[in-house]
């Protein structure tokens, strides 16, 4: 799992996430990335895609994911699941991992956390178990995660800013 604070914060492009320059906060998503020059001409989906095969997005997820997203997620070697939400949207969750835990992401980026932080069976349940259920914060049916399991599943920083290139 990439510890590259760079990197991290490049994953931030794929939630909308928050950019904060100097004492400027401002959204950062896939279209801002893209008009900084990164990624020009490429889907959102092939990126993530090809992030997690190279091991820099422990999951992925792709909201209006498609069974041939989940087929080309599978072609690149990745563990692929694609399902109909609790909300009715199509998604696809993807990882090169199949038996990784939160526990290997957190041992990787030198985190420490107590059983308060992160419930036990999160710590240990295989990244399989994820792909295959869903997780989300607002998660019904599916299993739901704190701010602190998802950062680490989708490989943001925990800082909650990225570094604006």
């Amino acid at each position: 799992f990439t510890q590259d604070p760079f990197e991290l914060n490049r994953n931030l492009y794929f939630k909308g996430g928050f950019c904060k320059h100097g004492n400027t906060i401002r959204q950062s998503t896939f279209a801002d990335a893209q008009i900084r020059g990164l990624w020009l001409g490429e889907m959102e989906h092939d990126v993530l895609i090809s992030r997690a095969a190279q091991g820099l997005i422990p999951i992925i997820c792709i909201v209006n994911g498609t069974i041939d997203i989940a087929k080309k997620a599978g072609a690149q070697g990745l563990l692929a699941h694609y399902f109909i939400d609790e909300w009715g949207q199509q998604v696809v969750y993807a990882s090169k991992y199949r038996a990784a835990t939160l526990c290997d992401v957190m041992q990787d980026r030198g985190i420490s956390t107590s059983a308060k932080d992160i419930p036990l069976e999160s710590l240990f349940r295989p990244f399989e178990s994820w792909l295959s259920h869903g997780f989300g914060i607002w998660a019904k049916n599916e299993i739901k995660v704190s701010h602190l399991e998802l950062a680490l599943l989708h490989g943001y920083p925990l800082s909650g800013h990225c570094i604006c290139e």
